[in-house]
């Protein structure tokens, strides 16, 4: 379950990219131009997985925001026009893309503990100094785990911050540092 809550953003992205292939090869078979809405939402499929490659960490929130905005339809990864949409008058008009809702119901869902820390943090009312203070007792908790480590397991945590808590790369840095 770890891993998937790991790379749950990859799953996502990769059954979008599912859905893209395949709307692209109907929308070609039926002769259908490409909107731009959908060259966009190929862009962010595309860039999602090169910011993987690179290991950039706010990759979840990117998938986050393009399925969000892929859920009012102004960038869509499917074929087809398929979404709920909301008018007065012809004046304001709002679709809803249920293909891009799903997916971040999807994202959330397999991130629950992320989700789950996001709104606690929202509602604690922890001041700066106790935040501070927490994280100055988890470094201190890792130094000590990692104080046998040699110097090259340490780089090793160093150098792979998205594999380890932030404390984790704090007490390995300050361990080398010493």
């Amino acid at each position: 379950m770890n891993s998937i809550r790991k790379n749950n953003d990859i799953i996502i992205t990769a059954l979008l990219l599912i859905i893209a292939v395949f709307g692209l090869i109907k929308k070609l078979d039926y002769g259908v131009s490409i909107e731009i809405r959908n060259y966009i939402a190929y862009s962010v499929i595309i860039g999602i997985f090169i910011l993987r490659l690179f290991h950039i960490q706010k990759t979840k929130l990117i998938l986050a925001l393009a399925l969000i905005v892929g859920s009012f339809n102004l960038i869509q990864f499917t074929h087809s026009d398929i979404y709920i949409s909301f008018s007065i008058e012809d004046l304001i008009f709002l679709g809803f893309q249920p293909v891009s809702f799903s997916a971040l119901i999807g994202l959330i869902l397999l991130d629950m503990k992320t989700v789950g820390t996001f709104f606690r943090n929202i509602i604690s009312e922890k001041s700066e100094i106790e935040i501070e203070r927490n994280k100055n007792q988890l470094i201190e908790v890792y130094k000590s785990k990692y104080k046998d480590y040699s110097k090259n397991k340490l780089q090793d945590i160093i150098d792979q911050p998205n594999l380890f808590q932030e404390a984790a790369v704090s007490a390995a840095k300050e361990l080398i540092n010493e």
